[in-house]
């Protein structure tokens, strides 16, 4: 966004970052819920996306406070961007540490 003088180009693209956003949410949740059927691992992509505005809002009042650019901010974010990518895939448990998905539910027979 920081190379992107039109604005009718910075428009496109953050419209087309919230339906990717939207997407994320409703097909990420439906995915988590078939292959691990915990609750506890859907709160964590919702809360994810709750902490990330938090802290999306408190970096653009310290890049105020230190009167940044608005190109400044968005080459900031990009690189801190980068740097959770990569802490995230770092960070990521192998396959014997993941949490088993919980047993379905038997069905009751009405007998």
């Amino acid at each position: 966004m920081a190379w992107l003088p039109p604005f009718i180009l910075v428009l496109l693209i953050r419209f087309l970052a919230g339906v990717a956003s939207a997407g994320m949410l409703i097909f990420g949740s439906t995915l988590i819920m078939q292959h691990t059927r915990h609750p506890f691992v859907l709160a964590a992509l919702f809360s994810g996306v709750g902490i990330g505005i938090a802290l999306g809002n408190e970096y653009v009042l310290a890049g105020l406070h230190f009167a940044f650019s608005s190109q400044t901010l968005w080459q900031g974010a990009g690189a801190l961007s980068g740097m959770m990518l990569i802490a995230l895939t770092l960070l990521m448990p192998s396959k014997k540490h993941a949490i088993a998905p919980m047993p379905l539910a038997k069905k009751r027979s009405n007998r």
